[in-house]
C-alpha cells in the first residue's frame, strides 16, 4: 500500500476522532442535565416555601380546633346550666341563653373559616404532593441521563483507543519523516491535511492547480503538495483502488 493511501486513511482517523469529540449525543445530554438542575434548584426552592406555607396553615387550624372545641364546651356548659332545672331567676336564665346564643353564633362562624382551611390545606397539600412528585421524576431523569453520559463515554473512550492503535500502526509504516511532516501540516492547517484533487482543483484552497501537477496525482503514487497551500493531494479513483 502506497504512502499516499496509508496518509489518507491517518487523515480519516483524525477526522472520525474530531467526530467523536464534538459529539452531539453527549453535548444534548450535559445541556439536558443543565437544564434540569436549574429547572429541579427553583423547584426544591418553591417547595421550601410551599411546605413552610403548609406547615403554618396547620398550626392555624390546630389553633382554631383548639378554640372549636372550648366553644363546645362553653355549649354544653350553657345548655346544662339552662336545661338542668337547678336555676329558676329569670334574669340569670336571660343571660345564660344570650352567652349561649354568642356561643352558637361564634362557633357557626367558627367551623365556617375551618372548613374554608380545610378546603385550603387539600389545595396546598395537592401543590406540594405535585411539587415532590416533579421533583422525584426530575432528580430519576438527571441519574438516568447521567448514566446514558457515562455509558457514551466509554464507548468514545473505546473508539478513540481503536483509532490510536490503527494511527501507530500506520505511523510504523509511514516512517518518522511522513509522520513528522503530517503533523506539522496538521497543525498549521487546521486538521485538513490530505485532500482531494476535483476537477482540476485542490479542495483544500479551492484553488486551480497547474497541469503538470494535475497529472501528476492522477497517474502515480507519488505524495504531491497544492503549490498554493501546502496540502496533500489525491484523485479518489486512485485511492478507491489503492484501499
Amino acid at each position: 500500500m502506497s504512502d499516499l493511501t496509508l496518509l489518507y486513511q491517518l487523515q480519516e482517523l483524525d477526522d472520525q476522532k474530531k467526530e467523536i469529540d464534538k459529539n452531539n449525543e453527549k453535548e444534548e445530554i450535559e445541556i439536558e442535565i443543565q437544564k434540569l438542575k436549574e429547572s429541579l434548584n427553583t423547584k426544591e426552592e418553591d417547595l421550601v416555601v410551599k411546605e413552610e406555607e403548609l406547615n403554618l396553615l396547620k398550626d392555624k387550624i390546630k389553633e382554631e380546633e383548639f378554640q372549636d372545641a372550648r366553644l363546645l364546651r362553653q355549649e354544653d356548659d350553657y345548655q346544662e346550666q339552662l336545661y338542668s332545672g337547678n336555676n329558676s331567676n329569670p334574669k340569670e336564665l336571660e343571660k345564660l341563653q344570650e352567652k349561649l346564643s354568642h356561643t352558637l353564633e361564634s362557633k357557626a362562624e367558627l367551623e365556617e373559616e375551618l372548613l374554608e382551611l380545610m378546603m385550603e390545606l387539600d389545595e396546598k397539600e395537592e401543590i406540594v404532593s405535585v411539587l415532590k412528585d416533579d421533583i422525584k421524576t426530575k432528580h430519576q431523569r438527571i441519574s438516568q441521563l447521567k448514566n446514558d453520559h457515562l455509558n457514551i463515554e466509554k464507548e468514545l473512550k473505546l473508539e478513540l483507543n481503536k483509532i490510536e492503535e490503527v494511527k501507530e500502526e500506520l505511523k510504523e509504516k509511514l516512517g518518522k519523516e511522513l509522520w513528522e511532516k503530517y503533523n506539522n501540516l496538521y497543525t498549521r492547517k487546521k486538521g485538513v491535511v490530505v485532500v482531494e484533487m476535483n476537477d482540476g482543483y485542490c479542495m483544500g484552497c479551492r484553488m486551480s492547480l497547474p497541469v503538470n501537477l494535475i497529472d501528476q496525482v492522477e497517474s502515480n503514487d507519488n505524495i504531491s503538495f497544492c503549490e498554493n497551500c501546502g496540502r496533500i493531494l489525491y484523485a479518489k479513483k486512485k485511492i478507491i483502488d489503492n484501499l
